[in-house]
C-alpha cells in the first residue's frame, strides 16, 4: 500500500473497488468477518456492492482506516540506481526500450499506471483460477502502478512471475531480444519515487501514424486467410464495388488493428458508422457490439479516459452482407461536441 494513498487508479486487482471503504465488503466476504459497518449500514440501497453507493462517511472506524492508508502518499526511493542517484547504465537503455515498446500505453503519466473505471486489461495472464469480477465473467486484470516494484515480488495478480523478467515476459504478443529485456527490467526496477512521469515518444516524433492494419476476408464471419492487407484509416462507404483488389463486392469481412494515440488528455467517446456488422475494442476492451446485418447506424462508447501522445491498442470488426458498405471510425475529443473521423497519422499499424 505504501506510496499508493488508497488511489493509482483503481483498488484491488479485479478494477472492482473505487473507494478504500469498499474492503469492508471483502472483510464480510473473503475473509468471513463480520465488517465495521452495522448489517443496516451495509446493506442500505447499493452500497453492499463494490462500485455501488458510497461506503465513506458511514462508519468512523472504516473511514479513519481509509485516512490511514490515504496517509501512506511516498513511494520510497529504488536503492538500484547508480550512486549518485540517476539511472544506471542498463536503467538508461531500458528506458529507450519502455518508449520503443510504448509501454505507457498501459503504464503511463505520473502513476505509471492508466487503472481507470471499467479499464482493466487482459495480457494473456487469466485463468480459470482467476474467478469473476462483479459476478460477471473476468475480463481483465486492473493496471499496476510500476513504481516501487522492485520491492514487491512476485508479480502479476497471482503471483506467478518471481522476477520482473518473467513479469514482462508474460505479456502476450511482447517481444524483445535479451538485452533488451534485461535494460527494460532494470529500468523499471529503477523507477521508484526518483522517475517524474514515464516516458513517451515525443509527440512530433510519434505522430507519424499511417493507419490501422486491415485484413480482408471472402467470408463475413473473419475466418480464413485474408485476401488483402493494407494500412489505412478506417473510413469507408461504397454501393457495389469491391472494397479492393481481390475483395468481394459482398459478403466480405474486415478487422482493422493497431494502436491510436489520442491528441489530448481527457475523456474521449468513439464512435463507428456501420453497414452491416461492427465491433469496437479499445485497449483489449469490447466497448461497441453491434454484430448484426443493419442498414447504415451509429453506434458511440461510453466515456474513455485517455493520455496525450500515448497509444493504445484499437480493433475494429466489421462485416458486410449484401448492398451498401459503409465502416468508419470516428471519435469525440474532450470538450468537443460533435465527432469527427480519426485521422491515419493518430493511427498505428502496431
Amino acid at each position: 500500500m505504501r506510496g499508493r494513498a488508497g488511489a493509482q487508479g483503481f483498488l484491488h486487482w479485479s478494477n472492482n473497488f473505487d473507494e478504500v471503504q469498499d474492503f469492508e465488503g471483502q472483510i464480510r466476504s473473503l475473509a468471513g468477518g463480520a465488517g465495521l459497518m452495522t448489517n443496516a449500514q451495509f446493506s442500505q440501497g447499493t452500497r453492499s456492492q463494490p462500485l455501488g453507493d458510497k461506503k465513506a462517511g458511514v462508519n468512523s472506524d472504516l473511514d479513519a482506516l481509509a485516512a490511514y492508508v490515504a496517509s501512506l502518499n511516498t513511494f520510497p526511493s529504488s536503492p538500484l540506481r547508480a550512486s549518485g542517484g540517476g539511472l544506471t547504465t542498463a536503467g538508461s537503455a531500458g528506458r529507450t526500450v519502455f518508449i520503443s515498446k510504448n509501454c505507457a500505453s498501459c503504464h503511463g503519466g505520473t502513476a505509471f499506471t492508466n487503472s481507470a473505471s471499467n479499464n482493466p486489461q487482459n495480457i494473456g495472464t487469466l485463468t480459470p483460477e482467476s474467478g469473476n469480477r462483479l459476478g460477471s465473467q473476468l475480463t481483465g486484470i486492473d493496471i499496476p502502478t510500476l513504481r516501487d516494484v522492485w520491492a514487491t515480488a512476485p508479480y502479476l495478480h497471482n503471483g506467478s512471475a518471481a522476477t520482473i523478467e518473467n513479469a514482462i515476459q508474460a505479456h502476450a504478443g511482447f517481444t524483445a531480444t535479451g538485452t533488451e529485456l534485461s535494460d527494460l527490467a532494470a529500468y523499471v526496477a529503477q523507477i521508484g519515487n526518483q522517475e517524474t512521469t514515464a516516458p513517451t515518444a515525443t509527440a512530433s516524433a510519434a505522430n507519424t501514424g499511417t493507419g490501422l492494419t486491415g485484413q480482408y476476408f471472402n467470408n463475413t464471419t473473419l475466418s480464413g486467410t485474408p485476401v488483402l492487407q493494407r494500412t489505412e484509416a478506417v473510413n469507408f462507404g461504397r454501393t457495389t464495388n469491391s472494397p479492393g483488389p481481390g475483395v468481394n463486392a459482398d459478403q466480405f469481412s474486415v478487422r482493422w488493428s493497431g494502436k491510436v494515440e489520442p491528441t489530448a488528455t481527457g475523456k474521449f467517446q468513439f464512435q463507428t458508422v456501420s453497414d452491416n456488422g461492427v465491433r469496437l475494442w479499445i485497449n483489449g476492451v469490447l466497448v461497441i457490439d453491434n454484430w448484426t446485418s443493419h442498414a447504415t447506424i451509429n453506434n458511440s462508447s461510453g466515456t474513455i479516459t485517455l493520455t496525450k501522445d500515448q497509444r493504445y491498442l484499437i480493433t475494429m470488426e466489421h462485416y458486410d452482407d449484401t448492398g451498401t458498405a459503409v465502416a468508419r471510425l470516428r471519435w469525440k475529443k474532450p470538450g468537443q461536441t460533435t465527432y469527427a473521423a480519426i485521422p491515419a497519422t493518430r493511427l498505428y499499424s502496431n
